[in-house]
């Protein structure tokens, strides 16, 4: 719980992910902060293109390497792999397996929760869709 806390405060900003670990957290019944884990990842990855500075950062912090010379759609990659790895394998997280129709169930609700509109990039119904199935996959 510690670590998953500890996330949230790295981040800096409650915005998508913070909305997603709402939903989260809600529909299966887990704690907010393992839910906030589980979103992280992905959340770094879709932001990225609007603050990659920011989000290369933040990589730093579970040991993502930079050569420096990453779009911001890499500095996204290495990042979300650098939190994914955290997550599952020092955490000890394990994957949540919901699929089909329960992930398009909660897609509506994450694009609808308020702390979206704080996001860096306007999340709509599609960009949901990819980032729930991301920490579904």
């Amino acid at each position: 719980m510690l670590a998953s806390a500890s996330l949230g405060g790295w981040l800096a900003a409650a915005h998508e992910g913070h909305s997603m670990a709402h939903v989260i957290g809600s529909r299966l019944h887990m704690p907010h902060g393992r839910a906030c884990a589980y979103a992280a990842p992905v959340m770094l990855e879709f932001i990225a293109p609007a603050v990659p500075a920011r989000v290369k950062k933040t990589g730093l912090i579970p040991g993502a390497g930079f050569s420096g010379t990453e779009s911001p759609e890499e500095i996204g990659a290495k990042t979300s792999a650098a939190y994914r790895n955290f997550v599952y394998n020092t955490l000890g997280l394990e994957p949540l397996n919901v699929r089909g129709a329960d992930i398009e169930e909660l897609v509506g609700e994450v694009a609808r929760e308020p702390l979206a509109a704080l996001c860096p990039r306007a999340v709509n119904h599609e960009d949901a869709l990819v980032m729930l199935k991301g920490i579904f996959a």
